[in-house]
């Protein structure tokens, strides 16, 4: 069930805080195919609120990067998260 952030700055501001706290993940619909395959990962997403989307989230908890360059728009919010999480990667720039 897709939910759409509310049209309130205010309400979409504690919502996004909420799903931060909480670590949300939410389930994904669809997938890469033959991810695997690729040794460069481009990443484009939203900024939430000084993080990275609980669906980026998501995506990255599920998807096995170790190896891969990441080329994306939030390069030290990334790799902040991702060296949290463990894979070993390299990011250029970081």
């Amino acid at each position: 069930m897709l939910l759409l952030p509310p049209s309130d700055w205010d309400e979409c501001l504690a919502r996004a805080n909420q799903e931060r706290g909480d670590d949300a993940r939410p389930q994904l619909e669809e997938s890469v195919e033959n991810l695997a395959s690729y040794d460069v990962v481009f990443l484009g997403y939203p900024n939430w609120c000084g993080t990275i989307a609980p669906p980026l989230a998501s995506w990255l908890h599920k998807n096995d990067l170790s190896g891969k360059i990441i080329k994306d728009q939030l390069a030290e919010k990334i790799s902040q998260w991702l060296t949290k999480t463990g894979p070993n990667l390299f990011i250029p720039g970081n």
